[in-house]
C-alpha cells in the first residue's frame, strides 16, 4: 500500500498541474460553455396529455391546435383553425394541411359542403354573422339575414336555415348569398342546427328547445316535419354516412346514453348494444362505423350485419378524446384537448 502511493505520487502532482493550467486558460478565454440543454415545452401549464401531443409534433402527430368544425367528406378532412380554413388528404399517410381560405375575422363554427367547394362560417356571435365562403376562388361574402344553424345543400347552391323574425321562428331556404329566400314552415320549436344531405328532399334538424331534446326530419317539398327520436343531451350532433343516406344520432337517456343509426329518408332506428356516442364515432363505410366505447376499446359496428368487431385499445396519447374524426387503414384522426392529431393504428 505504501509502495503504491509512493510510485503514484508524481502522477498526482502532474495531474494537478495540468488541471490548474486548464483552469487558468479557461479564465482567460471566459466562462466555459456547456452543451445547450434540450428545448423544453414553453407552456409549463400544459397537462401531461398536451405535452405528449406537442412534443410528438416532430413525427407528425400534431396537425393543428384550436380546431373547430372538423368534418370528413370522401378522402378529405376539412377543419378551421384561427382565421384559416384547411383541408388534408386522408389518402396520404403523413399529408400536410392545405389552407383553402382565410376569413377576415376569427371563426366560431363552419358548415361545409361535401364537394369541398363551399362553406358557411360563423364569424361573429354578437351580432350573429355568417359568411358564405367560395373555397375555389377563396372569396367570401357576408350574409345579412339572421341565420340560425344553417346547412348547405349537398347537391344544390342553396342554404336551409332557421330565421328569427318578428313573425316568429321559421325554416327557410335561400341562395348561397342569402338572396331569393323562401319560407318553408314554422316548426313547434326553434331548430338550432340543420343538416341537408343528398338531393335535398329531406333535412335533419336538432330541436334543443324541446323537453327532452329531439331530432327531427323535415320533408322539404311537403313542408312537413316529424320527430325521429328524443335524446339525452343538449349538444345534438349528426354524422352522415359517406353516401349521405344514413345518419348517426345520440339517443337514450342520461342514465343510459347510446347511439343509433337512422335512415335519412325515414323509418326506425338501429341501436347497437353498448355505450357509444356520435362524438366518438366515425363512418368507415356506407354501413360501418368505428367508435370508441366507454371501455376505451375501438369497435367496428356493422349496421347491416348487426355485428361488432373489436380493433383494440384507443391510444393513450389521444386522451381525453373530444371527437373521433376519421379512421384510415393506417391512422386515427381525432381531436383531443382542442388539437387535431393523427395517430398510427396499432395493427
Amino acid at each position: 500500500m505504501v509502495r503504491f502511493f509512493q510510485t503514484r505520487w508524481p502522477w498526482l502532482v502532474i495531474s494537478s498541474v495540468v488541471l490548474l493550467s486548464l483552469a487558468l486558460y479557461a479564465s482567460r478565454r471566459g466562462t466555459a460553455q456547456l452543451p445547450a440543454p434540450a428545448q423544453q415545452v414553453a407552456n409549463a401549464s400544459l397537462t401531461t396529455q398536451d405535452t405528449a401531443i406537442t412534443t410528438s409534433a416532430t413525427n407528425d402527430t400534431l396537425i393543428a391546435t384550436d380546431v373547430l368544425s372538423p368534418e370528413v367528406f370522401g378522402s378529405r378532412l376539412f377543419y378551421a383553425s384561427g382565421t384559416g380554413l384547411f383541408s388534408i388528404d386522408l389518402n396520404t399517410t403523413r399529408a400536410k394541411p392545405t389552407q383553402v381560405a382565410t376569413l377576415p375575422r376569427t371563426d366560431d363554427e363552419v358548415r361545409w359542403r361535401p364537394d369541398g367547394k363551399r362553406a358557411l362560417a360563423l364569424v361573429s356571435t354578437n351580432p350573429v354573422t355568417w359568411q358564405s365562403v367560395n373555397l375555389e376562388t377563396k372569396t367570401s361574402s357576408e350574409l345579412t339575414n339572421t341565420f340560425v344553424g344553417p346547412a348547405l345543400a349537398s347537391q344544390r347552391d342553396r342554404i336551409i336555415y332557421t330565421y328569427e323574425g318578428s313573425a316568429g321562428t321559421n325554416v327557410s331556404i335561400a341562395d348561397l348569398d342569402g338572396a331569393n329566400w323562401q319560407m318553408i314552415m314554422t316548426p313547434p320549436n326553434e331548430i338550432v342546427r340543420w343538416w341537408w344531405p343528398g338531393d335535398g328532399t329531406v333535412a335533419i334538424g336538432a330541436d334543443e328547445r324541446a323537453d327532452p331534446p329531439q331530432y327531427v326530419r323535415l320533408f322539404v317539398g311537403q313542408k312537413r316535419i316529424e320527430t325521429i327520436t328524443t335524446s339525452y343531451g343538449y349538444d345534438l350532433r349528426v354524422k352522415l354516412s359517406p353516401d349521405e343516406t344514413r345518419s348517426l344520432i345520440d339517443t337514450g337517456t342520461l342514465d343510459a346514453p347510446t347511439m343509433s343509426m337512422a335512415a335519412v329518408s325515414g323509418g326506425g332506428l338501429t341501436t347497437p348494444t353498448g355505450t357509444f356516442s356520435v362524438h366518438r364515432s366515425a363512418w368507415i363505410g356506407t354501413n360501418t362505423v368505428a367508435t370508441v366505447g366507454d371501455d376505451w376499446q375501438v369497435t367496428v359496428l356493422d349496421f347491416d350485419k348487426k355485428s361488432q368487431t373489436k380493433l383494440g385499445p384507443w391510444p393513450d396519447a389521444a386522451k381525453p378524446l373530444d371527437e373521433l374524426i376519421a379512421v384510415t387503414d393506417k391512422n386515427y384522426y381525432a381531436v383531443t384537448n382542442g388539437s387535431l392529431v393523427r395517430l398510427p393504428r396499432g395493427n
